[in-house]
C-alpha cells in the first residue's frame, strides 16, 4: 500500500471512530469546561476569603496594639476614684446582657410560681450579692479578720434569694447546672455554703436535672412560715435528680 492509500485509510478510520464516538468526545470536552468554570470560581472565592481573613487579622492586630497602648496609659491604682472610673467607662462601649440563662430562668419561674401560690409576702430575687444580705457579726472576731471575711464573700452572688415580707432572707437557692463543678466553682460554692450556714439562712441546692413536682414540694417545705419562725435554723437541702421522671428546667415559655 502506497503512502497516499495509507493516509486515506487512516483518515477513514478516524472518521468512522468520530462518527461512532462523537457523543463521548463531546461529553469529555463539556466536563473539562465545566470543571474549569467550577474550580476557577471556587479558587477565586477562596483567594478572596483568604484575603479577607488576612485583612481582618491585620485590623484586629492593629486594634489590639492600639488598645494595649491605651491601656498602658491607665493607672489601675486609681480605680477607687469615681473620676477615674468615669474616665475608664467613657472610653468603651457597653451592651446589655442576659441576667439568667435559659435553665436559670426556668428555676426563677418555678420559684415565683410557688411563692406566689403560698402568699405570705415572699419575693424572689436573682443574682443577689452575698455581701448585701449577710455580714460578719460585730463581736465575732477582730476588725481585721471581719474585714477579710467580708471581702471573701462580698463579690459572690446567690443564684436566687427568697425574702419574706420584711425583706429578710428566707431561703437561698443555688442551681448546680451542667459543668458547674469545673475549675474553682466547687470551692466558691463551699465558701458561699459556709457563709450562708453561719448566717442561719436555709439553703436549697438544685441539681442540673430535677423533677419539677418534687422541687415545688421541696420549696414549699423550706418556706413554711412555721419553719421560717424557728430561729432561722441553718439547713442545707439538696434536690437530687429523680430517676423515674427526670425533667429538665422549665423553659422561659412555660406557663
Amino acid at each position: 500500500m502506497n503512502r497516499v492509500g495509507l493516509e486515506e485509510s487512516l483518515l477513514g478510520t478516524i472518521g468512522e471512530l468520530f462518527s461512532t464516538w462523537w457523543w463521548l468526545i463531546a461529553l469529555v470536552v463539556a466536563l473539562a469546561i465545566l470543571r474549569e468554570v467550577v474550580f476557577g470560581r471556587r479558587s477565586r472565592r477562596n483567594q478572596k476569603y483568604r484575603g479577607g481573613q488576612i485583612r481582618s487579622f491585620e485590623r484586629r492586630r492593629r486594634s489590639d496594639e492600639r488598645w494595649q497602648a491605651e491601656a498602658s496609659t491607665f493607672d489601675a491604682s486609681r480605680l477607687g476614684d469615681p473620676k477615674a472610673q468615669m474616665e475608664f467607662i467613657s472610653g468603651v462601649d457597653f451592651e446589655a446582657r442576659r441576667l439568667l440563662n435559659k435553665s436559670e430562668f426556668g428555676i426563677l419561674r418555678l420559684l415565683e410560681k410557688v411563692t406566689g401560690e403560698m402568699g405570705h409576702g415572699y419575693r424572689v430575687m436573682a443574682q443577689t450579692s452575698l455581701g448585701e444580705v449577710i455580714a460578719p457579726h460585730s463581736e465575732s472576731a477582730s476588725d481585721e479578720l471581719r474585714e477579710l471575711a467580708f471581702r471573701s464573700i462580698n463579690s459572690k452572688r446567690l443564684d436566687f434569694l427568697v425574702i419574706d415580707r420584711t425583706g429578710m432572707p428566707a431561703l437561698a437557692v443555688e442551681y448546680q447546672g451542667h459543668g458547674h463543678y469545673q475549675n474553682r466553682a466547687f470551692m466558691r460554692d463551699a465558701v458561699k455554703r459556709e457563709a450562708v450556714r453561719k448566717a442561719g439562712i436555709r439553703l436549697l441546692e438544685i441539681q442540673a436535672e430535677y423533677d419539677v413536682t418534687v422541687l415545688e414540694s421541696q420549696v414549699r417545705s423550706e418556706l413554711q412560715p412555721s419553719q421560717a419562725q424557728e430561729g432561722r435554723r441553718p439547713v442545707v437541702s439538696s434536690v437530687a435528680p429523680n430517676a423515674r421522671r427526670p425533667v429538665r428546667p422549665m423553659s422561659p415559655n412555660a406557663r
